[in-house]
C-alpha cells in the first residue's frame, strides 16, 4: 500500500529535488532495518504524522538480540536534548530548533543503525553528505553488498527501500507500535528477491 504519490508534475526544481532527498533518506534508513531485521528484533512505531509526497519509514523505537536492547530512539533523543535546550532561547525560534532537533535525530538515527549493519558484518559503502550549519552529516549509500551481488544502482536500493517502507507502514496502520521477529519472513523475502534479480542481470 503506497503511503504517499510519487507524481512529479508542475513541482518546482527545488521542491522535487527536496522530496526526492527525503524519500532517499527514508528508503535507505529501511534498507538498514531490513538488514538488521535478519539478527534483531527491531520495534516500530506509527510516526505522528503520515507523509502524502515522500516515503516515511516508521519511527525505529528498539532493537533487541537475545537480552541485549538498544532504545534507539530514546538513546537519539537524549544525545540532542542539551544541544536543544541550549538553542532554544525564544519561544520566536521554537519552530526553527525543534526542526533542526528532529532533523539532527533522523540523521543520527540512520548513521547509527548504518554502524549497527556495518558491525554485523554487512558490506556497506557511503558517502557523507555537504556540511550544513547546526545540521549533522548524513551518510548516503553508494554500495551495497548482497550475496555475491554488490549494488551500487541507486534505483535498487530505493526499489528494497519502497518495499520495506510499505510493509512497515502497513503493519502499523491498525497498531501504533509493532515489533519484528528476528528473520522476519516478508523482510527476508525482499532482500532475496531483489538478490536474486540482480543475479540475473
Amino acid at each position: 500500500m503506497e503511503t504517499y504519490s510519487a507524481s512529479k508534475k508542475n513541482l518546482p526544481f527545488k521542491t522535487q529535488c527536496s522530496r526526492d532527498k527525503r524519500t532517499l533518506e527514508a528508503v535507505q534508513q529501511a534498507v538498514f532495518i531490513c538488514l538488521l531485521s535478519q539478527s534483531f528484533e527491531v520495534t516500530i512505531e506509527r510516526p505522528p504524522k503520515l507523509s502524502k509526497v515522500t516515503a516515511q519509514i516508521p519511527k525505529i523505537v528498539s532493537i533487541k538480540r537475545g537480552t541485549d536492547v538498544v532504545n534507539i530512539d530514546e538513546f537519539v533523543k537524549d544525545r540532542f536534548k542539551n544541544e536543544l535546550d541550549a538553542m532554544y532561547k525564544n519561544e520566536a525560534h521554537r519552530v526553527k530548533i525543534l526542526r533542526i532537533f528532529n532533523r539532527n535525530v533522523f540523521v543520527f538515527t540512520n548513521n547509527l543503525l548504518l554502524d549497527l549493519c556495518l558491525e554485523e558484518g554487512y558490506y556497506i559503502s557511503s558517502r557523507l553528505s555537504k556540511p550544513a550549519k547546526n545540521n549533522q552529516r548524513i551518510e548516503y549509500i553508494t554500495g551495497l553488498l548482497l550475496g555475491s551481488n554488490f549494488i551500487t544502482d541507486r534505483n535498487t536500493v530505493i526499489n528494497i527501500g519502497s518495499k520495506v517502507c510499505n510493509y512497515l507502514t502497513q503493519l502499523v496502520t491498525d497498531k501504533k507500535c509493532v515489533t519484528l521477529k528476528a528473520g522476519d519472513r516478508v523482510l527476508s523475502k525482499i532482500l532475496t528477491t531483489v538478490s536474486e534479480e540482480s543475479t540475473s542481470l
